[in-house]
């Protein structure tokens, strides 16, 4: 606690709507500054008897801050309640929930994520340390390295490290904002590809001409970085996400799956995995 002891933070809830009430309290602290980033809240049993409730009540309460995202609740002997920095984590949730409720289709999710994403890259060679950019070319030579040495596992590596490159461009605009919303896309666009790939019967001649376009895309949009030029890098990677959307719809093509069959099919196989866990 960075200004008042634990008693002096919180009141005692003297009625009324008890749980909103500690809810309260122990958000206007974090927000106020009062807790700390990671910072360990007391346990549930101290704030029992500093807000004279019952253990159900502050776990309702606490409960409510994990699913806002303001806490993480940890199990065991050296768990707890914990403060936890703002993410995209619950973007990334909503913007599930309107896949499986068919509001949002997987083309604008695409057409969502090539505009914005290519924002994000213009302001990120503004902004971008050489520090950030010399980081950017290690994933280069890392994508490189990966394609000239190729076997049976170099698609799901090769794209591993891709992923990573574009995680890296728009976190390099300094944009807290903007870089929770991309990586929730990025996560889901992710997620429908490697399915894609990884479940329909794609050449290996194919998957090398994929690596292929992506190293050479991937070069240009670092040239562009190197060179500090922010609209020939915005247009870069725009031509490299509606390429890459092109080659995912010639997939489904073939293979006469349409885009709302496939989110059904991913939600169906990601809820089958975690019952399997």
């Amino acid at each position: 606690m960075k200004k008042n002891p634990t008693g002096k933070l919180f009141k005692p809830i003297q009625s009324g709507k008890v749980a909103q009430d500690i809810l309260s309290q122990i958000e206007n602290a974090i927000l106020s500054g009062d807790i700390s980033l990671g910072e360990r809240l007391p346990p549930a049993r101290e704030l029992q008897n500093i807000f004279q409730a019952s253990r159900s009540t502050v776990r309702e309460a606490l409960k409510v801050l994990e699913q806002k995202g303001m806490v993480e609740i940890k199990p065991g002997s050296n768990g707890g309640t914990y403060v936890k920095a703002a993410s995209g984590e619950k973007f990334g949730e909503g913007l599930a929930m309107l896949f499986k409720l068919g509001q949002v289709t997987i083309r604008q999710l695409f057409e969502f994520r090539e505009l914005n994403e290519a924002m994000a890259v213009e302001s990120a060679v503004h902004n971008a340390t050489d520090h950030e950019i010399l980081e950017l070319k290690h994933l280069l030579s890392s994508l490189l390295e990966t394609y000239a040495h190729r076997n049976e596992n170099t698609y799901e590596n090769f794209f591993t490290i891709e992923k990573k490159m574009h995680e890296k461009v728009i976190s390099m605009a300094h944009n807290p904002l903007s870089k929770w919303v991309l990586e929730a896309t990025i996560t889901h666009t992710w997620r429908y590809l490697v399915f894609t790939w990884e479940t329909l019967a794609i050449e290996t001649s194919d998957k090398t001409t994929i690596m292929q376009s992506s190293l050479r895309d991937w070069e240009d949009i670092v040239g562009a970085f190197e060179d500090r030029n922010a609209l020939y890098a915005s247009s870069l990677i725009r031509y490299h996400l509606i390429s890459y959307y092109r080659a995912f719809k010639n997939y489904l093509r073939k293979n006469a799956i349409n885009e709302t069959d496939l989110i059904e099919i991913v939600h169906k196989d990601k809820n089958k995995h975690r019952q399997d866990s």
